[in-house]
This record gives C-alpha cells, sequence and structure tokens, in this order.
C-alpha cells in the first residue's frame, strides 16, 4: 500500500492524466487543490475522483509555490493518514 498526497493548482487534465497513470486500487489518495484554483476545478476534480473510494480531497487553503503554506499542506496531509481518517475507509 502506497499512500499518495498530490497538490494541485492548475490543468485539471493534468492531475486526470497523472491520477490515471499511477491509480492502484490497494493505494490511498489525498488531494489538495489551492484554494486560488477556483470553485470550478475544485467541481472538476471533486467529480473525477468519485468514483474512487480510495481517494479524499483535503481541505482547500491558499498556497504561494515555495513557501510555508505548501509545507502546511503537506504537513496537514500527513496529519489526515497518521491520523488514520483515510486509510481507515
Amino acid at each position: 500500500m502506497i499512500a499518495y498526497l498530490i497538490l494541485a493548482h492548475r490543468y485539471p487534465n493534468q492531475f486526470k492524466k497523472l491520477f490515471t497513470a499511477i491509480y492502484n486500487p490497494a493505494n490511498y489518495y489525498l488531494i489538495h487543490i489551492d484554494k486560488k484554483s477556483g470553485a470550478e476545478m475544485q467541481e472538476e476534480i471533486s467529480e473525477f475522483i468519485a468514483e474512487f473510494s480510495n481517494t479524499a480531497i483535503l481541505k482547500s487553503e491558499n498556497t504561494l509555490w515555495g513557501g510555508y503554506s505548501l509545507v502546511n499542506a503537506e504537513l496537514r496531509g500527513i496529519e489526515e493518514y497518521g491520523g488514520g481518517n483515510l486509510l481507515d475507509r
């Protein structure tokens, strides 16, 4: 089992290609979508991953490339996995 944390901020089709390429039903996937990406991208990715029971979306927050906000998103993802919230599904 591998637990993935994917940070996305634009190019939803690129995200879909990546997700499709790495997807395995034995693994877990947690997706963070930058809040600045907008509701349309949030909705498109949410609809895309809805059919996969081993995926979840991390609460969206604004991130700045190279800034602490990216580290914070990663730490929140690790906390989500570490707390068993996603892995217990």
